[in-house]
C-alpha cells in the first residue's frame, strides 16, 4: 500500500480542536481568576473598618473590580487629630486579630486538617489605611489590591 506524502501534516480538523482547546484552557483559567480574586473584594466591603463618624469623600474602583481584582479606594474625612485616628486604627485592628485568632482556636476541631492552614492563613482584611492631616482634621484612604 502506498503512502501520500504531500498529505499536510495540520489538516483542518486539527487545527480546530487546537483552536477549541485552546478557548477552553482560558476561559477555565479565567473562571480560576474570577473565583479566586472574588473574595478580595468582598471581604474589603465586608471587613473594612470604617473610623467612627467618618464622612465619606470619595471611592476609586479598577473596571476589573466587577470580575473580583482591581484596585479599591476609600477616602474619609474626620474631624479628628491624626495622631488620635492612627492609635484607633491601630487598636482597632489588633483586637480584631486577636478576636479572630481566639475565634480559630476554638473552632479549630471544626475545620478539616487539610484546611487549616488555608483558613488560618486568611486575612482579617486586605486592605491599608493611611491617615494624613488635612485642614480641620484627618483623611482616612483605605484601599485593597486584589490581584
Amino acid at each position: 500500500m502506498e503512502q501520500n506524502l504531500n498529505t499536510p501534516v495540520f489538516s483542518k480538523r486539527t487545527l480546530i480542536g487546537t483552536v477549541i482547546i485552546s478557548l477552553g484552557v482560558i476561559v477555565l483559567l479565567g473562571a480560576v481568576m474570577i473565583g479566586s480574586f472574588t473574595p478580595c473584594i468582598a471581604n474589603y466591603y465586608d471587613l473594612m473598618i470604617v473610623y467612627p463618624d467618618a464622612t465619606p469623600v470619595s471611592e476609586t474602583k479598577d473596571i476589573v473590580n466587577y470580575f473580583g481584582f482591581g484596585k479599591i479606594t476609600n477616602s474619609y474625612f474626620v474631624a479628628e487629630d491624626p495622631s488620635v485616628v492612627r492609635k484607633w486604627y491601630k487598636d482597632t485592628i489588633d483586637e480584631a486579630k486577636r478576636v479572630r485568632r481566639d475565634d480559630l482556636m476554638a473552632h479549630a476541631g471544626d475545620i478539616p486538617p487539610w484546611w487549616q492552614g488555608d483558613y488560618q492563613g486568611i486575612p482579617l482584611w486586605e486592605g491599608s489605611y493611611t491617615v494624613s492631616p488635612t485642614d480641620g482634621g484627618s483623611k482616612i484612604i483605605l484601599s485593597a489590591n486584589c490581584y
